[in-house]
């Protein structure tokens, strides 16, 4: 219908037109006590070649995470502490409801026990 030019047309209304505000480098700070999935899902939102997710506490941007499933509890752990540490591969972090599994950023790799 469209190539052949019979598709109804609608006007659009401008006044009732709508947009989404620019992303800023602000809208990238992770706040640790919001559950894991909201955390992961702002991590993938703005990655590269986004500005990026950064910790509020110490200079680190974290570019790539994904929920870990842990048979451990944190539950003496405070939200945004680093709670394990994998060598250079990685570490895992306290959330609201879980940790979160951080494989890719910027910055010193922190320590078991550093609030993010």
């Amino acid at each position: 219908l469209i190539q052949r030019g019979e598709e109804k047309r609608i006007q659009q209304n401008d006044k009732e037109a709508t947009y989404y505000p620019k992303r800023t480098p602000e809208d990238g700070e992770i706040n640790w006590s919001k559950n894991t999935e909201e955390i992961y899902n702002l991590v993938r939102a703005v990655t590269r070649p986004y500005p990026g997710a950064f910790t509020p506490n110490k200079k680190l941007m974290i570019w790539k995470a994904q929920p870990f499933d842990s048979k451990i509890k944190y539950d003496e752990c405070d939200c945004g502490q680093v709670v394990e540490l994998f060598d250079q591969d990685g570490f895992v972090i306290k959330t609201l409801d879980g940790t979160l599994y951080v494989t890719d950023w910027d910055g010193a790799t922190p320590q078991v026990g550093d609030l993010l």
